[in-house]
């Protein structure tokens, strides 16, 4: 149960009246005896014991299996530069293609910088 209402973090075990941070997942390392981030419940059943376990266990494969299939999703696609785009066929299904801006709403406020000097451009003040 919550131990302090404003406070969803902290949970009380019903067993032993301990008050544990780290909300479910804590509580159910504490009832399951499971030695490491919390200290173990010396009134849990062993029966509440394997339930929180099997609880603990059954959320860590849930996840295992998510990333897994992430990672199967990420092998199937191909990132490779070696097809070539043709820009006519991207024109037809994106429709016509706009050549990128050269100048911008900030340029006219700073000075054009020569690719060659390494120093920062100044912006002009108004």
């Amino acid at each position: 149960m919550l131990a302090d209402p404003n406070d969803l973090d902290k949970v009380q075990c019903l067993k032993c009246k301990k008050v544990v941070s780290g909300g479910v997942y804590r509580i159910k390392q504490h009832i399951a005896g499971i030695i490491g981030s919390v200290r173990a419940c010396k009134l849990s059943s062993s029966k509440d014991k394997i339930k929180c376990r099997n609880a603990l266990n059954e959320a860590k494969n849930k996840k295992r299996a998510k990333q897994d299939h992430y990672d199967a999703l990420r092998a199937e696609v191909n990132i490779s530069n070696d097809e070539t785009i043709d820009l006519d066929e991207m024109e037809d299904s994106f429709g016509i293609l706009k050549s990128p801006k050269s100048f911008g709403p900030i340029d006219r406020f700073a000075k054009s910088v020569d690719k060659g000097t390494r120093k920062q451009a100044n912006l002009l003040m108004l």
